[in-house]
């Protein structure tokens, strides 16, 4: 599952966005919500998941499990879930079927409604380091020496989409 934005005669479901977001993920594994937001042309529209991606997600669950019998259900973002999404959800989260997994991925954890936090176990990933940084940018631009990789590397204090937009000169405010 992940946010939308609700258009008038748009579904609120993420089934009506799929192409658009495998799309967004295989141009850039990174993605992050301003891009998923410039893939959808929606400007400074909100995203937000509401109870039809709730009502989704329940009815997938409801279905039985294709092969190796485990239901995986990632909820990108789940910071913006909306509070009717999350008390549909509550239920299912807080004592799911057996062999399911819920994954929520999201970056503001103060953003997450705490009736949903509550029945999660968090796990902090860390941001790459300088060096690891560097390594991808010169992977992805090959033309780049090592120190300006370095460089950029160290600006971006980990975030590696702000990298790739600093190498690609889409970020030039950035060096000064």
């Amino acid at each position: 599952a992940f946010p939308i934005f609700f258009v008038d005669k748009k579904p609120k479901t993420c089934e009506y966005y799929t192409k658009d977001w495998r799309a967004a993920v295989l141009k850039e594994p990174y993605l992050d919500a301003d891009l998923w937001r410039e893939q959808l042309k929606g400007e400074n529209k909100q995203l937000r998941m509401g109870v039809d991606i709730a009502a989704e997600i329940l009815q997938k669950l409801s279905l039985k499990a294709f092969r190796g019998g485990w239901r995986v259900v990632l909820v990108w973002l789940p910071e913006t879930m909306s509070p009717d999404m999350a008390n549909k959800v509550l239920k299912v989260l807080e004592e799911p079927e057996p062999r399911t997994v819920f994954l929520l991925a999201g970056h503001a954890q103060d953003r997450i409604l705490p009736t949903i936090l509550s029945r999660t176990q968090l796990v902090k990933v860390a941001a790459p380091d300088p060096g690891e940084v560097a390594a991808a940018l010169q992977a992805r631009f090959p033309e780049l020496d090592g120190p300006s990789a370095r460089a950029i590397a160290a600006r971006s204090e980990g975030d590696l989409l702000e990298a790739y937009a600093m190498a690609e000169g889409h970020e030039d405010e950035l060096f000064f």
